[in-house]
């Protein structure tokens, strides 16, 4: 007489013979991946959400809502075209297509798409704008030192923008 199967068991066992073969066998799956070499998974600040003060990043970071601070990310920020910060963004790649109050300090790339808004100057290797971008400011062009984040201080005393220091 054959096993009988229940779906657990058949997620279980489909998941040992290698691929799960259905998406809910991978919740079952308890191996962790450990290979540093695979990308890891963005932070996403989403539309609707205020952050006030500094935000330091490891990942990759997409901003969708609002960023009262400056941004610290050793990788790429994304700035969606809902999103707005108002900081400087020191990073690897930066990608704006929402509104940026502040500077831009990107060791490899700067792309300025869509609608962007950017009250702020750049500093970085190199750079694209499409058509319909507002830029104000200057840019500095060439080879731009790294690392982004080397201050360890910047992590344990974060100062928030003088923005908010006055509100309070």
């Amino acid at each position: 007489m054959l096993p009988l199967l229940t779906p657990i068991n058949f997620f279980f066992n489909n998941a040992k013979r290698g691929k799960p073969r259905h998406k809910l066998a991978a919740m079952f799956n308890t191996k962790k991946n450990e290979d540093p070499k695979l990308p890891s998974v963005a932070t996403i600040i989403a539309a609707g959400t205020v952050l006030a003060g500094n935000l330091n990043s490891e990942n990759d970071l997409r901003i969708d809502g609002k960023v009262l601070g400056n941004v610290y990310c050793s990788n790429k920020v994304i700035v969606g075209a809902l999103g707005v910060v108002q900081g400087d963004i020191e990073t690897l790649h930066a990608d704006v297509l929402g509104t940026l109050h502040g500077n831009v300090h990107a060791v490899e790339s700067v792309f300025l798409r869509g609608k962007a808004v950017v009250n702020g100057n750049l500093r970085t290797r190199s750079l694209q704008i499409e058509p319909d971008v507002c830029f104000n400011g200057t840019c500095q062009m060439g080879e731009v030192e790294g690392p982004v984040i080397q201050d360890p201080l910047r992590l344990s005393n974060p100062q928030p923008p003088a923005e908010l220091a006055l509100a309070n």
